[in-house]
């Protein structure tokens, strides 16, 4: 081995121990996020629709199924068919035409969306809204494609200064060592001219933790800030993918019961007194990922909605049936109104 050989491979070694550290290390943004948009939003008021969609990072449409839900594929769909998917995800938001936006499992381009800035996709239908993004799971001193940004958005337009990160438990262990994927809650504080205030938390929780026991420490986490918030008197909504099935479902299936290792039920003696969920039992939410979708055969049931606070009315939910077409979830819209004296 020559001596400059040598030293290639010793600077190889330092650069690949730098990176490893480097994401090892790697730590969430937790705090205050600014809302990004130059759109002038106009007044928030006692009545508001707000939509929940987990996207599967634009690469879970009907045709995928994914190796961590018993499939044998880490990104299974074309370039084509992402891009199709992340423009109709784009426009189906447009149709829907909330005030406010929950979005779960945004990404930028990299390896696993083969390139698709899913991110981009979904905003360019979209107008009048400022949004307010958090990277749940991210690489750092990495190039393209092995780069990656994935986490949670929120979509705005309706006066909001400011959205907050919030820490919440967090699964132990790494992926490949040094990968790590984060959660928290996006919380954004909606003031109203009169004083009162919706404070709405966009939410992921855990999915493949054992015997969902993070799961349960992360609501029981997410529980104690929303009533806080109820306490002081804000109008409170937690929407999201909770990864817990929070209704019983009895949707036809023909799943083996060896891929819905991670189904749990929300803790419903958790819930406060007086919350109550927003859910559609008629449609389902999520589909599982062990094969690609065909009805009847994936086992489908409910994990996406909203918990509310009890100044809060449920006036309307509705999920839209897509057939699992574009993504993995189906988006739930809810519209919710103030009600009492706090």
């Amino acid at each position: 081995m020559t001596e400059a050989v040598a030293v290639l491979l010793l600077l190889l070694v330092v650069a690949t121990v730098i990176v490893f550290l480097a994401n090892r290390w790697k730590s969430p943004r937790y705090g205050s996020i600014a809302l990004i948009g130059t759109t002038d939003l106009r007044a928030a008021g006692d009545a508001m629709q707000v939509v929940t969609w987990n996207v599967g990072y634009g690469s879970l449409g009907a045709g995928a199924d994914f190796v961590a839900d018993g499939g044998s594929s880490i990104r299974a769909l074309d370039r084509r068919s992402i891009v199709t998917a992340v423009n109709a995800v784009g426009e189906t938001l447009a149709h829907l035409d909330a005030d406010l936006v929950l979005l779960q499992e945004m990404a930028g381009a990299s390896f696993v969306t083969r390139g698709v800035d899913i991110t981009a996709g979904v905003l360019r239908p979209l107008s009048g809204y400022r949004t307010a993004s958090w990277e749940d799971f991210a690489t750092t001193l990495l190039p393209p494609p092995l780069r990656i940004s994935h986490g949670m958005m929120t979509l705005a337009r309706i006066t909001a200064p400011e959205c907050t990160a919030h820490p919440l438990p967090q699964e132990p262990g790494f992926r490949l060592g040094m990968l790590k994927k984060h959660y928290g809650a996006l919380v954004t504080r909606i003031p109203l001219a009169d004083g009162r205030e919706w404070v709405v938390m966009n939410i992921h929780l855990s999915a493949f933790d054992d015997g969902g026991a993070v799961r349960a420490r992360q609501v029981s986490a997410l529980l104690t800030v929303a009533q806080e918030e109820y306490r002081r008197g804000a109008h409170v909504v937690v929407g999201g993918d909770w990864n817990m099935r929070l209704t019983a479902t009895s949707f036809p299936h023909d799943t083996e019961t060896k891929y819905l290792s991670w189904i749990h039920d929300f803790p419903r003696e958790a819930a406060p007194e007086g919350w109550a969920f927003g859910l559609d039992p008629s449609v389902p939410s999520v589909r599982t990922l062990h094969r690609p979708y065909e009805t009847g055969v994936n086992y489908v049931t409910i994990v996406d909605g909203f918990l509310v606070s009890p100044n809060v009315t449920i006036e309307r939910v509705e999920t839209a049936d897509l057939g699992f077409r574009h993504t993995d979830h189906h988006p739930v819209l809810a519209s919710l109104r103030m009600s009492g004296d706090r």
